[in-house]
């Protein structure tokens, strides 16, 4: 495993609770934006895989999408440096409705509803660029699931 890698590491003999912990740390500063985001992406489909397990038997069906890599946006408008560096790769990105294409692909395609619970990457059924081992992790998958209604019932009792 690389040292520098965003979520592989995470599944490196851990208890489903601590890879929660990992992937969703209470001081999100304690971690850099890239790794946040890879491990937020990999909540995702955590979650994505869970509802299928959940869903799939009442007609409901689920997909982990990813819009492709390098989405034009305007996430960095305020920094001069990111916007001249945006301009010159700007040929080799996807704009935002390339990159919506996916979404939108699964949530209306009637011939996608019989592949539910499968990664979806630019509009293909593809999980190569997967991390399968960690996102197929179904004890994992019920860790978040249950992490998650503990933070919302903190919220909420607020």
């Amino acid at each position: 495993m690389k040292k520098n890698s965003a979520v592989p590491y995470i599944r490196l003999g851990r208890t489903a609770d601590e890879k929660v912990k990992l992937l969703c740390p209470e001081d999100p500063l304690e971690t850099n934006w890239y790794r946040f985001y890879a491990r937020s992406k990999m909540c995702n489909t955590l979650t994505a895989f869970k509802l299928h397990r959940d869903e799939y038997s009442n007609g409901i069906s689920t997909y982990s999408v990813h819009p492709g890599a390098l989405i034009r946006t305007s996430i960095f408008r305020d920094s001069w440096l990111a916007t001249i560096g945006s301009i010159l790769i700007s040929p080799f990105t996807k704009s935002i409705s390339q990159g919506a294409a996916t979404t939108l692909y699964c949530a209306t395609n009637p011939e996608v509803t019989e592949i539910s619970g499968k990664h979806w990457d630019s509009c293909w059924d593809d999980e190569t660029k997967l991390d399968k081992n960690l996102s197929k992790d179904e004890k994992l998958q019920d860790a978040l699931w249950e992490h998650s209604e503990n933070i919302l019932k903190k919220i909420l009792n607020k």
